[in-house]
């Protein structure tokens, strides 16, 4: 699909830079990326790739540069006849140009990052500024002397005649009840809202949940197609453009580059007659994404799905679970979960959940629920599906069974909950150290070791006491509670006093303006909604975020939880630093081994009347890919090789801007085949899931956050972590 060709066959492009492309938008000096900017963007390097790390002993050289910000942006239109026409892009600090559209009628206006909106003398190449809305306008349209501009926060209607806003409060309660947040979402290129204009002053808004009609002035807002049973709802299908055909037809032009028509058909019903309810306490777009493919391949069936904590609601997750449990109770409860935040446990011994044990064996078989073969590229049934996660929560259950000896007890693993995607605990460092990261005790050791050779500077890079231990939680939490529930209070009493021997390490290598940067880091991510443990979580698992830290010798590994082949290739590429070519990645231990973290966790209910379509969606999340690491290894090294190069070279680079006006610029590779193989042979050895328990957890982060301090003793702190989760579990 060629971009469409708008008056005459004009086209305007970004101008090309030499030296490759920009992975990542431009970064502000508080962190913020600059939207856009990325085309825009000088490489750090001259075009140079390199082979797989290692076969160049010299490496790449990190790019420390200083920074010319007051360099504007350049643009020029090219007419059919090839004239060329530099448009004057007006520049102010912090108010970058970002986007230009054309109107219906050929006219050109283009938006700032800042919210000034300019139309350009296309002839000329001059502009006058046409309104200052600001805030950053992501998309327009202009029609009849009227501009409807999306922002983050709201859709404005605009007389360009006039030179005013139109009110219209009608459109802004729909906008704010049924879109809200989800604007934010767009970035420019790719759109959670699209607005076309149609005749007589309506206007049709498309976005998840349908496409809907208003007239201006109008005191409806009426929805034509319900986005629910139809591939708007799906969110890899991003919009990019879109325009009402003459015929009715919507033309929706994605960001994936594929076309889609929507039309009106009186014979399809607007809702299926067999209808499911799928359920998560927050929203997950992998979720979303199979529902829509499963009712494209079974137009018969509706899913229905259901949010606890819709980002517009104010709902606590303890609130969510008491209205899912009255629904529960009262057999209205949901045909398919996702239990990740939920009481899974619970759930199990309640029987709400069904065994999807011959869902699991029939992968493993090769033999799918439809009866159709699973092809198997790697010779062996079976072996295409990561079965230890799969089956990781696999609980014994005794069965009584009538033998010629009498009654005997039978012992059968049940799977009552199923890893779909999941996370890896993984460390970099040097390699011939990272291998040593066996369990807890070990890495404090190697820690001060690391201080015995270099007196100054951080080790592992943590900044504050509740750092160091949110970041060993995931590895050591499951080794906290036995089999009977109760507080392994030995375990939790050695989780501290190695949390203090790397403590004591760490602790003298922060500076105050490493506590300073990271206040402003945290208070900016804050003002996004984001809680403070959000933030923390973000920060400690980022691999990005320690990045510079690293290749710059302020920490000697970099710890974090991956979850995608962005994640891994970022990681890789630290390695092909000149400073950092002895660097390598392992999985690091605690107290629990094997461990990995379930991302998104399925499981059916035992009362549903649509088994197998339940158990068709489950299937359908297992075998394909839907962002992440997944089960499905055919699927999962698909991922890890999306970015590959022929020759192993960089695919793009980054550019971190500094608040001393440098910046700090490398290249990104994609990992190598090796490098996968033993990424894969890492998630086929994982066996214990970590499952976030916020009361244990958050009791253990406050008690040991007190101890690193010296505030109490050990012994003490595992008093607190014990009184209060017992005063939890007896109310």
């Amino acid at each position: 699909l060629e971009p469409e060709e708008k008056d005459g066959g004009e086209s305007l492009e970004p101008e090309e830079k030499d030296g490759g492309e920009s992975l990542e938008p431009e970064e502000k000096e508080d962190g913020e990326k600059e939207a856009g900017e990325s085309a825009e963007e000088e490489s750090t390097e001259d075009g140079k790739e390199q082979p797989e790390r290692g076969e160049n002993a010299e490496g790449d050289e990190l790019q420390i540069n200083s920074l010319d910000s007051e360099q504007p942006s350049r643009c020029f239109l090219i007419s059919p006849e090839q004239e060329i026409t530099e448009l004057e892009i007006p520049y102010e600090q912090d108010s970058w140009w970002y986007n230009l559209f054309f109107s219906d009628d050929g006219r050109l206006f283009a938006s700032s990052v800042s919210g000034k909106v300019y139309e350009f003398d296309r002839e000329q190449g001059s502009c006058e500024m046409v309104e200052d809305f600001g805030e950053w306008v992501q998309y327009l349209t202009v029609w009849k002397e009227k501009m409807v501009c999306v922002t983050p926060s709201e859709i404005i209607l605009y007389d360009l005649a006039a030179g005013e806003v139109i009110e219209d409060k009608v459109l802004d309660e729909f906008v704010e009840s049924q879109i809200g947040e989800k604007l934010r979402s767009s970035d420019g290129y790719s759109r959670s809202v699209l607005v076309i204009p149609g005749a007589d002053d309506s206007l049709y808004l498309i976005f998840e949940k349908g496409i809907y009609r208003h007239v201006l002035g109008g005191n409806l807002v009426e929805q034509l197609a319900d986005g629910t049973v139809n591939s708007l709802s799906n969110p890899s299908w991003r919009l990019g453009d879109g325009m009402l055909l003459a015929d009715g037809t919507f033309l929706l032009l994605l960001s994936n580059g594929k076309l889609a028509g929507y039309t009106y058909d009186a014979d399809m019903p607007s809702v299926p007659d067999i209808r499911l309810k799928a359920y998560s306490l927050v929203e997950n777009s992998g979720l979303k994404m199979a529902i829509a493919s499963y009712q494209a391949e079974h137009p018969e069936v509706y899913i229905r799905y259901e949010i606890g904590m819709d980002a517009d609601s104010s709902a606590t997750k303890e609130d969510a679970l008491k209205k899912l449990n009255t629904e529960i109770a009262a057999g209205n409860g949901p045909d398919f979960f996702l239990l990740d935040g939920m009481p899974i446990d619970s759930y199990v011994e309640k029987g709400i959940l069904a065994d999807v044990t011959p869902v699991l064996d029939a992968l493993e078989s090769g033999i799918t629920e439809s009866g159709a073969s699973e092809p198997d590229a790697a010779g062996a049934l079976g072996d295409i599906y990561l079965q230890n996660i799969l089956r990781a929560f696999e609980v014994e259950t005794g069965i009584e069974m009538e033998t010629e000896m009498g009654t005997e007890i039978k012992t059968e693993g049940r799977v009552y909950a199923v890893p779909v995607l999941f996370s890896l605990p993984l460390v970099g460092g040097r390699a011939e150290d990272i291998g040593q990261m066996k369990n807890l005790a070990a890495i404090a050791e190697l820690v001060e070791q690391y201080r015995e050779e270099k007196p100054e500077g951080g080790i592992t890079g943590v900044l504050r006491e509740k750092d160091l231990i949110r970041q060993f939680v995931p590895v050591c939490a499951p080794a906290w509670e036995g089999e009977d529930g109760k507080l392994q209070e030995d375990r939790l009493e050695e989780f501290f006093i190695q949390m203090q021997r790397i403590w004591d390490v760490e602790k003298e290598a922060v500076t105050e303006k490493q506590k300073e940067e990271l206040e402003s880091y945290t208070s900016e991510l804050a003002q996004y909604g984001m809680t403070e443990k959000e933030i923390d979580l973000s920060r400690i698992n980022g691999i990005n975020w320690q990045g510079e830290r690293y290749m710059t010798g302020q920490q000697e590994f970099v710890f974090g939880s991956l979850e995608s082949s962005f994640d891994f290739d970022w990681l890789i590429s630290f390695f092909h630093i000149k400073e950092r070519l002895d660097g390598d990645f392992a999985a690091y231990g605690g107290q629990a081994d094997g461990v990995f973290i379930p991302n998104t966790i399925a499981g059916i209910s035992c009362t549903t009347e649509h088994p197998e379509i339940a158990a068709g969606l489950l299937e359908k999340l297992i075998k394909e890919s839907w962002g992440g690491f997944v089960t499905n290894k055919e699927e999962l090294r698909k991922g890890l090789l999306a970015n590959a190069t022929e020759d192993g070279g960089s695919y793009g680079s980054v550019t971190i801007m500094k608040e001393d006006g440098t910046s700090i610029g490398y290249n990104i590779y994609p990992a190598s085949g090796e490098d996968i193989d033993r990424l894969i042979q890492i998630a086929e050895q994982v066996k214990t899931p970590y499952v976030e328990n916020d009361v244990l957890e958050d009791a253990v982060c406050e008690a040991g956050e007190k101890v690193l301090k010296g505030e109490m003793t050990v012994r003490e702190g595992v008093e607190e972590v014990k009184k209060r989760v017992s005063l939890y579990m007896a109310e």
